[in-house]
């Protein structure tokens, strides 16, 4: 009967040394993903664009067309008001998407929505950053998935 809690206190010891070395690894991939976002973000900041479209911090952009609709509102939430003025001045931004590095373009609404205009670009992948919103529904971006995967493009939401 020692024999036995003894292996299972050895096979209990190896499972609690497993899920640590498992814990491990997850926040190594954590750090290596925050790396690499880093990095991203790096590039972008420091890539000018051909047609500049919004104003960049290194945790957001603004797009003018935002800014143009209801000003410079960094205090407190928007209005629903000032939801809708954004949301119908957006509808008249035109697809546009800038090569920002070699292969990699980055798009607005309009362009990530606009199947043939990713077709035209030669997009074969659209990550989607806009497929959450905190703010409000209408500032959700949403390609058309089976739109995308006729034309062979992946689309991949994030975060997903």
């Amino acid at each position: 009967m020692g024999t036995r809690i003894d292996v299972d206190k050895e096979i209990g010891n190896k499972i609690d040394m497993d899920m640590e070395i498992v814990n491990k690894i997850n926040v190594e991939k954590e750090m290596v993903a925050k790396i690499e976002m880093d990095t991203l973000v790096d590039i972008l900041m420091s890539t000018k664009s051909e047609q500049p479209r919004m104003w960049h911090t290194r945790t957001s952009g603004t797009p003018f067309f935002w800014q143009e609709a209801v000003g410079d509102k960094d205090k407190g939430p928007l209005t629903d008001e000032e939801i809708d003025i954004i949301a119908e001045a957006k509808k008249k931004d035109p697809s546009s998407a800038t090569e920002v590095f070699p292969n990699l373009l980055l798009g607005n609404q309009a362009a990530a929505e606009d199947t043939k205009c990713l077709k035209r670009e030669g997009i074969t992948h659209l990550l989607n950053m806009a497929a959450v919103s905190l703010r409000s529904s209408k500032f959700l971006v949403v390609p058309n998935k089976e739109e995308l995967a006729s034309e062979g493009i992946e689309l991949k939401n994030a975060p997903d």
